[in-house]
């Protein structure tokens, strides 16, 4: 049953029904999102790389998330807006792992609106041999119970938390224009880049990809997310939107195959460290977008051989706005000593504060 901002308290903990990761889900999701990189989808391959075998992509993870936690039906009729959307990853999915989620109300936060209020989920995925897959923050405005005898239906909103934050540091558009980092196009290479020929400034821009109706039916065939707002036309027809809407985490899925497509990490990439998105602006079947990163930090990691790059990230439609934005932090390879070396070498899953140098 729907639930309204006064119903929810802190500390409050909700369990899913499970879910089990198939090869059909993995091979669906390469098509949906175009990342088809050798350890989701070569067997070969994989049975030599550090986990002996094959892997889900991480974002699918978000995927199955999304929509374990939609059965709920916690907010389906009292959620205005998902202002922020960040994660970190503990442990790989593989064929045959099953998940479910513990869905936990961490905060809750009033605001000078009356009729709504802010609220943070904490999302934990969770395997069958109980070990954490991936931890999700989920910050949205949930709308208040109407007054005794009324109904209302709530139009859902696009905004960032940043905007209501008023530009707190960490929410502000990490590579704005006026940033105190200028741009420049990368060099392409014949393989992905190691940590010192990242430089802050550069500019990854991928090729332009159009959002289709096949891209929506896919995305809830494989999330399990049926949300009316993109699977119900005269649902959408009734909305301030006029029509239908592309899934929200659309953007985030393109990003991970558009990204993929450049390489720049192919063979260097040594840890998945964690993103955060927001989403400010609707997508439509038709929409066309583009995936822009700018290097906008480097540090030093723990281990000696590699270090953290950060990239600020922007998903643009065909005319220039930015319908997504975010941040997110890789673990890099260092440069062998020779070109040719083979190092033995592993993929860890965590946050920049666990991996970062003391």
């Amino acid at each position: 049953m729907s639930k309204y901002f006064e119903d929810f308290n802190s500390g409050d903990v909700f369990v899913t029904r499970g879910r089990t990761i198939t090869e059909a889900d993995i091979m669906q999701y390469a098509g949906l999102c175009w990342d088809t990189q050798a350890e989701h989808t070569n067997a070969e391959f994989a049975r030599r790389g550090p986990f002996g075998e094959r892997i889900a992509q991480q974002q699918l993870g978000l995927l199955v998330a999304h929509g374990l936690v939609g059965s709920l039906r916690l907010t389906e009729d009292s959620l205005i807006s998902v202002l922020r959307l960040g994660w970190n990853f503990f442990n790989p999915m593989k064929i045959g792992d099953t998940l479910h989620v513990n869905l936990k109300v961490l905060n809750k936060r009033e605001l000078d609106m009356q009729d709504r209020g802010l609220i943070t989920f904490e999302l934990e995925t969770v395997n069958q041999k109980a070990e954490l897959v991936n931890r999700i923050q989920r910050t949205v405005l949930v709308g208040r119970q109407p007054a005794s005898g009324q109904h209302k239906r709530w139009s859902y909103i696009f905004a960032g938390l940043s905007e209501l934050e008023n530009g707190e540091k960490r929410g502000s558009d990490p590579i704005s224009p006026g940033s105190a980092h200028s741009t420049r196009k990368v060099k392409r290479l014949n393989r992905g880049k190691y940590f010192e020929e990242f430089d802050i400034g550069e500019e990854l821009v991928t090729q332009a990809r159009t959002v289709a109706e096949a891209d929506t039916v896919g995305y809830t065939i494989l999330s399990w997310d049926t949300d009316p707002l993109h699977t119900d036309i005269v649902y959408g027809e009734a909305t301030s939107y006029g029509g239908v809407l592309a899934p929200l985490l659309m953007p985030i899925i393109f990003a991970n195959g558009l990204g993929a497509t450049l390489g720049f990490l192919a063979g260097t990439n040594r840890g998945a460290l964690g993103d955060w998105w927001e989403f400010v602006l609707p997508l439509r079947v038709g929409d066309t977008l583009h995936f822009r990163q700018v290097i906008v930090g480097k540090r030093d990691a723990e281990d000696p051989a590699t270090g953290i790059v950060t990239f600020g990230m922007e998903m643009i439609n065909q005319h220039g706005e930015v319908v997504s934005r975010g941040e997110r932090s890789a673990l890099v390879a260092r440069l062998p000593e020779f070109e040719d070396e083979v190092v033995p070498w592993n993929f860890v899953f965590g946050t920049p504060e666990e991996l970062a140098k003391k």
